[in-house]
């Protein structure tokens, strides 16, 4: 399979593509939610990609031919941020590789990219995974911890990962 990695430095004509990787990422389709439309307008998800371009946003997308086929991204959690599951003074991040491209190594790919981005940055990043996805070995693979374990948006445990950059501010939430 054929794909590149750009920064995400996306047009217009890029972004509903980025709201349905948004989609993936959240697993929303196990819950029931047919149009990934809806992860503009779910509390908890929204915030990944609502008025993306912030200071402190990085993101990579994978693309075959001009489809994009992955992606992802940090965002910034302020120090006084009460987001809940993020410890303060961290980047969010959030992944996702479109069901047809899985199996292909472009979720590897991609976390290997962002986490240099991260590394070069000096940031902390953290996330949350559902606790029986398969994916939390990958985050582990690229330092990622577990932190805490938490109820998700939907009622089921997930697990609240760290990935610490030697460098970087960390404080967690009380």
């Amino acid at each position: 399979m054929q794909y590149t990695l750009a920064l995400a430095q996306y047009t217009l004509a890029d972004e509903d593509a980025l709201w349905q990787m948004l989609y993936f990422a959240a697993q929303m389709a196990k819950d029931g939610v047919s149009d990934y439309h809806s992860a503009k307008t779910t509390p908890t998800v929204s915030p990944y990609m609502t008025d993306w371009g912030i200071s402190g946003d990085a993101g990579i997308i994978a693309r075959a031919g001009q489809c994009i086929c992955g992606a992802v991204w940090l965002r910034a959690v302020p120090v006084n941020s009460t987001t809940g599951y993020y410890p303060a003074a961290t980047h969010k991040l959030a992944i996702a590789v479109h069901p047809d491209y899985h199996g292909h190594g472009i979720g590897t790919t991609l976390m290997h990219s962002i986490c240099a981005v991260a590394d070069q940055a000096q940031w902390c990043m953290s996330l949350t995974v559902r606790a029986d996805n398969r994916a939390v070995s990958l985050y582990r693979r690229h330092g990622f911890v577990v932190a805490d374990t938490i109820i998700n948006r939907v009622g089921t445990p997930s697990n609240l990962m760290v990935r610490h950059q030697a460098n970087c501010i960390h404080t967690k939430e009380q």
